[in-house]
């Protein structure tokens, strides 16, 4: 899953094997469990990647019993000079 959200003039991307981005505003009663992720992740855009959650933001939430057996690459070419 990608997740492409806008800071300033540039895109920050987030790829994940399962998911891109968790954000949860309301309460850490979500969860991830017995997920499996064996597909490479590639960004070009940054080095925002993760087998399982490229990133976290506000509440927690639990992750359990998840693995990423794929590959896990990135350029880190976010067209910043």
């Amino acid at each position: 899953m990608t997740t492409f959200t806008r800071a300033e003039n540039r895109v920050v991307v987030h790829v994940g094997g399962v998911i891109g981005q968790q954000q949860n505003r309301s309460d850490d009663r979500w969860s991830v469990s017995k997920v499996v992720n064996c597909g490479s992740v590639f960004n070009s855009r940054s080095a925002n990647v993760g087998g399982v959650i490229a990133y976290w933001l506000d509440y927690g939430g639990t992750v359990q019993k998840c693995f990423n057996f794929g590959k896990m690459t990135t350029n880190t070419n976010d067209r910043q000079n």
